[in-house]
């Protein structure tokens, strides 16, 4: 197992607060893209990892320790919106909703990858692995990560037999063979499953 995300890293890197940005739900083709902004008060025991490394119960008992220890913002976009006008620009105005919520002025936006989600912001930077490496990237993937999860399960309960609270949107075997029998709904990403279908089904 990898060790935590470290503060002597973070604080060492930027010498300033850091307001962590991360993602989750792209790669879907159903539900929300969800974007995650965090800044952190002070800088509690570092219990929690990047969120692919958690297991969902993992993820639950961190995830109050976080919200309270923090300030956090989120951004939506919707299936149709990213059908409509596409992935990229979606990613940039749910960060852009996400940051608007946490105050900036003496802060650096930091977020995982290589490509920023937005650039209309003061000052930010790019970091590789970033949720696995800074607590304030990996916090927002966690929070992002929970928070969408728990938007799947509604889902699941709205519309029955396509098991969202199972795969959570993404292209699994059983969510694509839900689909073929049941059809494609308005939670679903049309442009994504194009593909995916093509590939998959036919």
């Amino acid at each position: 197992m990898r060790p935590y995300p470290s503060w002597e890293l973070e604080n060492g890197l930027f010498g300033k607060p850091v307001v962590g940005v991360d993602e989750v739900g792209r790669g879907a083709v159903a539900g929300p893209l969800l974007v995650c902004a965090v800044r952190f008060h002070s800088s509690p025991e570092v219990k929690w990892r990047d969120s692919k490394q958690m297991s969902p119960l993992q993820r639950k008992s961190v995830f109050a320790n976080i919200v309270e220890s923090s300030c956090f913002g989120i951004g939506l976009a919707a299936p149709w919106d990213i059908d409509r006008f596409g992935i990229s620009f979606c990613l940039k105005q749910a960060a852009e909703e996400a940051l608007a919520e946490i105050p900036l002025d003496d802060a650096i936006v930091v977020f995982d990858g290589k490509r920023p989600l937005t650039t209309e912001v003061p000052d930010y930077q790019c970091v590789v692995k970033g949720d696995v490496l800074l607590p304030s990237v990996a916090a927002a993937s966690v929070v992002a990560k929970v928070i969408r999860d728990e938007l799947m399960v509604c889902l699941d309960s709205l519309l029955p037999g396509y098991e969202f609270s199972a795969h959570k949107g993404y292209g699994t075997k059983t969510h694509l063979e839900a689909i073929r029998c049941f059809g494609i709904t308005a939670q679903h990403r049309r442009s994504f499953l194009r593909r995916v279908l093509e590939q998959a089904l036919f």
